[in-house]
C-alpha cells in the first residue's frame, strides 16, 4: 500500500502489517482531518497498527495533539490496535507532555520500537496520505473534537481550553 497529503507533506507506507505515517510538515489543524480520516480508513481495512514518525515534523498545534489522542483511545477500542509516536524530538516531547498525553500515546523516546520496520522504510515510504477538500465547518469540527480530547484525557486541559472552546461553539453557524 502506498498513499500522500502534498499540501501537509504526510507520507505513508505499510510495512509488515504496521501503517507508518510521516508527518513532513508542522502538526496542524490544517493536516488533523486528513490524517484521522486516513487512520479510520487504514481501521477498515484491517490494519490497526499504526505508526506517527515526527522526525521530520517541527512542531505540533494542540488540535493535532488532541487528534493524536483521539486516534490512540479509538485505536485502543479496535482488536489489534495501537498507536505509537517515534522520533518525536525534544520540542514536540515537551508538548506532548505538557498537555499531560504522554500517558496515554506509546511514545518512543529511545528508538527501539519497529526496528526492523525503520530499516525499511526509506524505500517504502513513498505515499502521500490523500488529503480531503476542507471547508470551514469541517475545519471548526476538527478543532473542537481534538480539543474535547484533551480535556476528556486531561483534567488540567479543562481550564487551558475553556475559551478556545467556547469560541469553537459560539462561532458554529446557526
Amino acid at each position: 500500500m502506498k498513499t500522500t497529503l502534498a499540501p501537509t507533506a504526510m507520507l505513508a507506507a505499510s510495512l509488515g502489517g504496521v501503517v507508518w505515517v510521516r508527518i513532513g510538515c508542522k502538526g496542524s489543524v490544517d493536516c488533523s482531518r486528513d490524517l484521522r480520516q486516513f487512520v479510520e480508513l487504514m481501521i477498515t481495512r484491517g490494519q490497526p497498527k499504526i505508526v506517527i514518525d515526527l522526525e521530520n515534523c517541527p512542531g505540533m498545534d494542540s488540535t493535532f495533539m488532541g487528534t493524536l489522542a483521539g486516534m490512540s483511545l479509538r485505536l485502543r477500542q479496535v482488536q489489534g490496535g495501537c498507536l505509537d509516536i517515534v522520533n518525536p524530538g525534544e520540542r514536540n516531547l515537551q508538548s506532548l507532555h505538557e498537555l499531560g498525553l504522554d500517558h496515554i500515546l506509546n511514545v518512543d523516546c529511545s528508538g527501539s520500537l519497529w526496528a526492523r520496520e525503520r530499516q525499511m522504510l526509506e524505500e517504502q515510504l513513498q505515499e502521500p496520505v490523500p488529503a480531503a477538500p476542507t471547508d470551514e465547518e469541517a475545519r471548526r469540527a476538527t478543532m473542537t473534537e481534538a480539543h474535547e480530547t484533551l480535556c476528556e484525557v486531561n483534567c488540567d486541559n479543562v481550564n487551558r481550553f475553556r475559551d478556545v472552546l467556547e469560541l469553537l461553539r459560539e462561532s458554529r453557524p446557526e
